[in-house]
């Protein structure tokens, strides 16, 4: 990761040094191999003296029941605009909330059958540290060819199943199937003493794919674009918001067909 050089946590600044590096486009499985090597770095700090000083992680989803609140939430964001977007309020009541109710569904029966609580935390014991936003989307290559990640505001504690759901799925890097199984079953590894870490992904990786889903229409945010604006970036509105709406489409209509299993178990 980038050396911290400086800070100034009086007013919030920090001095990080500069990465002489490429985005990782093409992703392989060396590439991968690391990402699984740092996340167990970083676990295996998780009885360090200042660990618990750490806070939660943004957006933590310690229970199931936090996971399925963020998506209401997600929802409720949306609704206040789906009044003037017909198209987006279509998805949302054609789509997304029947996928809510199914998935919410099955993941609880299935948590009751493994006698896990949904809305129950899950022990501190099975919690890690997590550098949350985690993925290749926020890595560089230098030109020697090794991997440095970075952008950890999010950083904190939280379930190591939303951090492994989080980089399997996240749009900014589609990996192929081979790498997916090959985190999966990596992060399998490092996550071993917790014993329900596999039952847990393998319910609630499809609510996270739906939490995603609804994301990807954060185009439609008004404050989205605002900052898209303020960054400088031209583009046609209409354009991206149909864009990512046909991609949430296409991810939901995917997910109400197979959301039943976990396709990256052994």
């Amino acid at each position: 990761m980038p050396k911290a050089l400086a800070a100034d946590s009086q007013r919030g600044y920090a001095l990080l040094e500069w990465i002489d590096g490429d985005p990782v486009t093409v992703p392989t499985a060396a590439d991968i191999a690391a990402a699984a090597g740092f996340l167990a770095a970083i676990h295996a700090l998780r009885g360090a003296e200042d660990a618990r000083a750490q806070p939660p992680a943004a957006e933590a989803c310690l229970s199931a029941a936090e996971i399925v609140a963020q998506i209401e939430r997600r929802l409720a964001r949306l609704d206040a605009i789906a009044a003037e977007e017909p198209k987006l309020a279509a998805l949302l009541d054609g789509a997304a909330r029947p996928l809510l109710a199914q998935i919410g569904a099955w993941a609880g029966a299935g948590y009751g059958a493994a006698g896990f609580t949904f809305d129950h935390p899950i022990e501190a014991s099975a919690q890690t540290l997590c550098p949350a936003d985690f993925g290749l989307h926020n890595t560089l290559r230098r030109k020697s060819g090794q991997l440095i990640f970075s952008d950890f505001d999010y950083f904190g504690w939280d379930d190591p199943v939303k951090l492994t759901a989080d980089f399997l799925l996240h749009p900014g890097t589609l990996l192929p199937e081979p790498l997916k199984r090959q985190f999966a079953a990596a992060v399998a590894a490092v996550y071993q003493g917790d014993a329900g870490f596999r039952a847990r992904l393998a319910m609630l990786y499809p609510l996270f794919a739906l939490r995603w889903c609804l994301i990807l229409l954060n185009e439609f945010l008004p404050e989205r674009w605002a900052n898209r604006l303020n960054a400088g970036i031209a583009s046609d509105r209409d354009a991206a918001k149909q864009r990512q709406l046909d991609r949430a489409s296409e991810w939901m209509h995917s997910l109400a067909t197979g959301f039943r299993w976990f396709p990256y178990g052994e």
